[in-house]
């Protein structure tokens, strides 16, 4: 079903679910009124500037659709009836030096199903995009990832607990290359042999069939046989254009259109 969220959400909804670098790409509206009322004029001038923030602004624009629907769903989960399957199009808005491709304002078409852990319903979805895309006319390839096997990777390198800090700049290699992310990884308390075996499943790319990590790390051996799965169903609707893992694929904010070097697009 289509269901619609506000423009503006209650910062404390969305303060803490993008990381620290989303975190600062947020719009944040100023308190109706005097906002500065109540505000110690002469922390004005001093270093204290985030905690005068959370005073003047409770409220900001929504940094995407996801953390809103899950604002949604849990304020109507005695509505609602489980599994939940909802699409929404509506703008979003990011603090963001505008550059081509990259706009402070933009639309974001999402689908989701909630409430279910079934490989079905990533089928369900998998197919959804395909038949869009084929109704439009564009030719795509659908790219897949598991969370699950960048959580394997951290543990692999012995830190299970730095995988915010992993998928962050993972997240980036499109965008500043190899090199950089392996820089940021360093900044980031990595050694070069951790980096080193991070790079190498970064190197994944292709059908299940064509690499097998299963051997590495049983969360390895349960994602290939879920993504194995998952494949099937999509190519029993007749779905073909599903089955090449990507292991930089991650990160709602990273769905969208990328063109490929023969030409197609991939949907993340």
């Amino acid at each position: 079903m289509p269901i619609e969220t506000p423009a503006m959400e209650n910062l404390t909804t969305l303060l803490g679910k993008y990381g620290e670098e989303g975190d600062k790409l947020l719009f944040r509206v100023l308190n109706s009124g005097d906002f500065l009322s109540g505000v110690d004029r002469t922390a004005l001038t001093s270093d204290e500037t985030i905690k005068i923030a959370s005073r003047i602004s409770e409220k900001g624009l929504r940094y995407d659709l996801t953390v809103p629907f899950a604002r949604y769903v849990v304020q109507h989960r005695n509505d609602i009836t489980f599994p939940f399957k909802r699409y929404q199009l509506q703008p979003v808005w990011r603090a963001d030096r505008p550059q081509k491709g990259r706009y402070r304002e933009f639309f974001q078409c999402d689908a989701d199903i909630v409430g279910s852990d079934s490989l079905l319903n990533e089928a369900e979805l998998l197919v959804m995009a395909d038949r869009i895309f084929e109704q439009l006319n564009i030719p795509i390839v659908i790219k897949l990832n598991n969370r699950k096997i960048l959580s394997g990777i951290a543990e692999i390198i012995g830190h299970p607990d730095k995988i915010i800090d992993i998928t962050v700049a993972i997240d980036k290699l499109d965008k500043i290359g190899l090199e950089k992310v392996n820089q940021e990884l360093a900044e980031r308390g990595l050694s070069q042999e951790q980096i080193n075996s991070i790079s190498k499943y970064l190197a994944v790319n292709g059908s299940n069939e064509e690499n097998d990590y299963s051997n590495d790390c049983v969360i390895f051996l349960d994602c290939k046989s879920g993504s194995q799965y998952c494949c099937c169903l999509c190519r029993d609707r007749r779905c073909e254009n599903t089955g090449n893992h990507s292991s930089t694929v991650y990160r709602g904010r990273n769905r969208g259109f990328n063109r490929c070097k023969d030409g197609h697009r991939f949907v993340q």
